[in-house]
């Protein structure tokens, strides 16, 4: 008789989860910053749907593919770190492609980035990455600035637009 814990799969623990930049866009007030990674407190990995035509056949419609794909918004909340860098480049980020001095001589996509998703096991291993692709922020939420004794970080919210994502 094989023991239940044998079996018992390693679950993703909710505090393993980061979001890393490989290479940002130029955003001038943090230009040394190449690369960039933010850690999760909380997420959803975006929903993507499938788009069916209705085909008329024999009197009815049947539901085929042929609509193309949807990827859904992403929002996630993540940890500001003690020097505010990881909001502050969110921030600048979004700041720089709202700059309306230099808008004219920028191709579209200078400001969209790549990011990858990763969720880690227990052993901070990662078991799954997300590759999202043409990435940039939309919304960065509001800080709660409370004092309280069990309050251990102070979280922010982001929403990001994306193009697409693949599983790595």
């Amino acid at each position: 008789m094989t023991n239940m814990n044998e079996n018992m799969m390693n679950q993703s623990t909710p505090s393993l989860y980061k979001l890393h930049f490989p290479l940002l866009p130029e955003v001038k007030s943090v230009s040394a910053q190449k690369q960039f990674t933010i850690f999760i407190q909380g997420s959803l990995v975006p929903s993507i749907s499938l788009n069916p035509v209705d085909i008329p056949f024999m009197g009815r419609e049947i539901p085929m593919e042929g609509g193309g794909i949807e990827f859904g918004s992403w929002s996630t909340s993540f940890i500001i770190d003690e020097e505010w860098q990881s909001y502050l480049l969110i921030y600048n980020w979004m700041m720089s492609i709202n700059n309306g001095y230099n808008k004219f001589g920028r191709m579209d996509h200078d400001y969209m980035s790549e990011g990858i998703l990763t969720i880690m096991n227990n052993y901070e291993k990662p078991i799954i990455e997300f590759k999202f692709k043409d990435i940039w922020p939309t919304s960065l939420g509001e800080i709660e600035l409370d004092y309280q004794e069990d309050a251990n970080h102070i979280i922010a919210n982001v929403e990001f637009a994306y193009n697409y994502f693949v599983k790595i």
